[in-house]
């Protein structure tokens, strides 16, 4: 069993940023590669045409949407990851959050940063009054889908390809 490690959360640092959307971008061009049989060159290629400008512009836009999108530091300070979140509409007056996404650095992997910044995540959310989780999972993500089955999230709806999940939190 691994020990979930502490983690805390910190706003997102323009720094951070910029290091978020470049591995990101290499996490996306490492799955095309893997499940469309492409080329690294061409599955990098790819990736930059579908993500970097809808990235770069949806992390410029995100503060003034509500978007809140957190660096999550170990116990020592180091950067092991990311989350992102949005406001989700409310349902029947309960206040609802979306985490939009979550990226454990890749280094940093298998090691239970994911279950600790997801706990950390609903922690806090729940604290300040949201009522619910949501998000979407890849069917072809098996380790995210792992994550969150353990955390304990529900199905809402299966989609084409992928699930909406959520959980209650509090």
């Amino acid at each position: 069993m691994i020990d979930v490690p502490w983690i805390d959360l910190v706003p997102l640092t323009d720094d951070e940023r910029a290091l978020f959307i470049t591995e990101d971008l290499a996490d996306y061009a490492a799955q095309i590669e893997r499940d469309q049989a492409l080329s690294c060159q061409d599955a990098t290629a790819r990736a930059h045409d579908e993500l970097n400008l809808a990235l770069r512009y949806e992390h410029a836009m995100a503060g003034e949407r509500g978007h809140r999108r957190f660096t999550a530091l170990d116990g020592s300070g180091m950067s092991v990851g990311w989350l992102w979140v949005t406001p989700f509409p409310d349902r029947e007056g309960q206040s609802r959050a979306f985490l939009y996404q979550i990226t454990v650095r890749p280094a940093m992997r298998a090691r239970g940063f994911g279950s600790a910044m997801l706990s950390a995540l609903e922690g806090m959310l729940a604290a300040e009054g949201t009522a619910e989780l949501w998000l979407n999972v890849n069917d072809a993500n098996g380790p995210a889908r792992r994550l969150y089955q353990r955390a304990g999230y529900d199905v809402a709806e299966v989609l084409d390809g992928k699930r909406q999940l959520f959980k209650r939190l509090g």
